[in-house]
């Protein structure tokens, strides 16, 4: 007849410790300053209408430039056949 071993504290404190440091950085993120965690003015490249008209650019010709038609549209018809023949396994 085989007995089992009882859990050992150590063994119980390791299971508890990626717990504590997740509380510790959500308690972390919630009580740090908000000053502090600004975004630094001089990191600001001014990209922001760059990239929204590269945004718009994309919303208005994705059905019918080329690159979407012949590449983006095929690689993702694909990609989508491939999880779905996963899901089916």
């Amino acid at each position: 007849m085989a007995t089992r071993a009882l859990p050992s504290p150590a063994s119980d404190f390791q299971q508890l410790v990626p717990l504590a440091v997740l509380l510790a950085l959500a308690l972390l993120a919630v009580l740090w300053p908000a000053e502090q965690s600004r975004f630094p003015a001089e990191w600001n490249l001014g990209l922001r209408q760059p990239i929204d008209n590269f945004q718009r650019w994309v919303i208005d010709n994705r059905a019918t430039h080329p690159a979407f038609v012949y590449f983006f549209e095929p690689l993702r018809n694909f990609i989508d056949a491939g999880l779905r023949w996963t899901e089916g396994v």
